[in-house]
């Protein structure tokens, strides 16, 4: 209960009594006081404890928020300095702890997720910009949920939200930026997929690949009115060799795997520290690349988790998405603690 406040002598009781000691008037709950920063003064709705601009206090002045301090900030520059360390196995168990202990409120926000993102994407003209526009702020309004949890905070389902009122452009910005980032080697990349299916498929060294080619080409004769096989990009593909191919796939994968390892932590910098798009790459760079090799595995595991729970009709997705969330925020929360608490 609130305490009370005498309207005529202006005096503070508690919430027990109804009438002023003082004088016998009515006592009523003062009026609300506007939420500000307490570092920059920056007045913020209900529902924000930390100012999302430089992590100082949000309140009315009358109380503080009340969170746990199991994972406080940690200065940025110093962690860069000094650096970080986990263990893989511990943080993939402490990542399964946290989600198990609120795993019905985790499934319930993925689904609502994959729900939305389905209805938008099956569209082929919306699929482009609502992956940006719509997917991406709800995937770290997920984010936030594990990051509230790890902070001491109380994860509700209204945060998968939350990106959408507090720090929408930024976030969409800063996925427009990585995305420019890693276009070109995953363009590059995808071609020299498809190239590599094409070549052997159609490898005319193998009775199947002959008798494919023949096929396409007598099909690809009745509607264009000349042979599959002689177009400029497939005769390229069938001519050129295996280990060039190879090489330069494997290249081109390597460079794209590495940028991505460099860019994992730019959507949780934006959630948690910045509104800025280009420092949330720049930090996401040091923080990675003080534990590259340990971050590289561990995207690897939970990539080989992930596929494996495909096979049971996707179901095993259900849980091996959240827990991949969890699993970046621990590492995160690891290094450099927790900034922003949402409500």
């Amino acid at each position: 209960m609130e305490p009370t406040r005498c309207p005529k002598c202006g005096n503070s009781y508690g919430p027990d009594l109804k009438f002023c000691p003082n004088d016998g008037t009515p006592l009523e709950a003062p009026p609300p006081q506007p939420r500000r920063c307490a570092t920059c003064g920056t007045e913020f709705p209900e529902g924000i404890s930390f100012c999302p601009l430089d992590g100082g206090i949000v309140g009315d002045g009358t109380s503080s928020p009340q969170v746990d301090d199991v994972n406080p900030p940690r200065d940025f520059d110093e962690v860069c300095k000094n650096g970080y360390n986990f263990g893989i196995g511990e943080t993939i168990g402490e990542a399964a702890s946290l989600l198990h202990k609120q795993y019905t409120l985790y499934l319930g926000a993925l689904i609502v997720w994959f729900i939305i993102s389905f209805i938008l994407l099956v569209i082929p003209w919306l699929a482009l910009p609502a992956s940006f526009l719509v997917c991406a702020p709800m995937a770290g309004g997920f984010a936030s949920m594990f990051l509230t949890a790890s902070g001491g905070g109380e994860p509700v389902l209204k945060m998968l939200f939350s990106q959408f009122s507090i720090k929408y452009f930024p976030y969409v910005g800063a996925n427009l930026l990585k995305w420019l980032i890693l276009w070109v080697p995953s363009i590059f990349a995808i071609r020299l997929w498809v190239g590599i299916i094409v070549k052997l498929l159609f490898n005319p060294d193998t009775e199947f690949g002959r008798s494919l080619s023949s096929y396409a080409n007598e099909a690809y004769q009745q509607m264009a009115g000349t042979n599959f096989t002689d177009l400029p990009a497939v005769k390229s593909v069938l001519e050129a060799e295996w280990g060039g191919m190879l090489l330069l796939f494997g290249l081109t994968l390597l460079i794209a795997s590495v940028l991505i390892i460099y860019l994992i932590f730019v959507n949780i910098l934006v959630v948690d520290r910045t509104n800025n798009p280009f420092v949330a790459v720049g930090k996401s760079v040091l923080l990675a690349q003080k534990q590259f090799w340990k971050i590289s595995s561990l995207v690897g595991i939970m990539l080989a988790l992930n596929l494996v729970a495909i096979i049971p009709c996707g179901l095993g997705l259900l849980y091996t998405v959240p827990l991949s969330f969890a699993v970046l925020v621990t590492v995160y929360v690891k290094a450099v603690g927790v900034k922003t608490i949402y409500e």
